[in-house]
């Protein structure tokens, strides 16, 4: 196969101009080029003017140039892309690239499409509260609307987590959004177990997952919290900044105690989050033994329950947890999610505070 070189912006320019007569007016091909391309090169404007000149320029250029040639539109934008990710990096700060190429994500995700067939369309979760009168705790879980994306929704999926994002598997990013997102710039203390092992050996292991995914994106959803992360895999445990995880197997009484007496988990914890061991025995075990190490107003959220054993569930609180713990607001909150009709459920449990 004959092997084509891709169009460039400079050789789309050339051609545009030398078979477009109207240009041709008294100066040749190369001046017409700085001509056009001046006001981009030398513009006495704020970055973000420049750039957007400079990217509306080009592309405009480039596609009349495209449409007038044999050039495919893949073989422009091999030439088009490289150049305007240089000339953007060249005029923008640091911050203000990474802000363009996370938004070009998002719409690229569709989530922005999301975003307005949520203005018209609107899914609400199914919420088995377990409490007497009204409750405004249930009242929000039951205002979600599951159609709604929400910046946690990028973000976790950016970071490879599962508990949001197109076509995930799971929805829970809706939830925890209308849950924390006032809480944003306060110094929470976030401790999840589950950090995502990929050993085939590990009972729900994430196989092609990436480890510690959720914990850099609440560290990242949260720009003063400190969190904290616990796995019954020793190979994903890691720290960096504002993050430390340790070893904990939900099903050691023992080993769950220990986890407890570290010394930067003596104070209460704002969040818990248990998507660790995805069994009965495993969520009871751990929630039992730390229910306690939630702070006043604090969430206990179980994640990926099966609903198979959601009857097992609604008998232990109402039996036992509603008596157990009489101070704690407890609300099942079954997620629809057509990908997933297996385990998209969550246990939300509120501290009194």
């Amino acid at each position: 196969m004959k092997s084509v070189k891709p169009c460039t912006p400079m050789s789309c320019c050339r051609f545009y101009f030398k078979n477009n007569p109207s240009h041709n007016e008294s100066q040749n091909s190369d001046t017409r080029s700085k001509r056009v391309m001046t006001p981009v090169l030398t513009v006495d404007a704020s970055a973000g003017t420049a750039a957007l000149q400079m990217t509306t320029v080009i592309l405009a250029v480039c596609i009349r140039a495209g449409l007038e040639s044999s050039c495919s539109w893949r073989e422009i934008m091999l030439g088009v892309i490289p150049y305007l990710r240089t000339s953007l990096r060249r005029v923008l700060p640091s911050q203000a690239v990474e802000l363009v190429r996370s938004f070009l994500s998002w719409r690229r995700s569709s989530y922005f499409l999301r975003q307005v067939n949520s203005w018209f369309a609107k899914q609400r979760p199914e919420i088995r509260y377990f409490g007497s009168g009204a409750s405004p705790f249930a009242k929000q879980l039951s205002s979600v609307n599951v159609l709604r994306p929400t910046k946690m929704c990028r973000v976790m999926n950016e970071y490879g987590s599962d508990k949001g994002g197109l076509s995930s598997w799971h929805n829970y990013t809706t939830v925890y959004s209308a849950l924390l997102k006032r809480y944003r710039n306060q110094p929470l203390r976030i401790f999840e177990i589950g950090l995502g092992s990929n050993n085939p050996e590990i009972p729900f292991t994430m196989r092609n997952g990436r480890p510690g995914a959720s914990l850099r994106a609440w560290r990242e959803l949260f720009p003063h919290a400190h969190v904290y992360g616990a796995d019954i895999d020793r190979a994903v445990l890691f720290q960096e900044e504002r993050i430390k995880t340790f070893y904990c197997d939900q099903l050691d009484q023992a080993v769950i105690l220990q986890l407890w007496s570290q010394p930067d988990l003596q104070d209460p914890l704002d969040v818990i989050i248990d998507d660790g061991l995805h069994t009965f025995e495993g969520n009871t075990s751990f929630l039992e033994a730390s229910l306690k190490h939630l702070s006043p107003g604090g969430l206990y959220v179980v994640e990926d329950i099966e609903q198979g054993t959601v009857p097992g569930w609604y008998d232990r609180i109402e039996t036992i947890y509603s008596k157990r713990y009489p101070t704690y607001e407890f609300a099942f909150v079954v997620l629809p999610n057509p990908p997933n009709h297996c385990d998209n459920n969550l246990l939300v449990i509120r501290r009194a505070g």
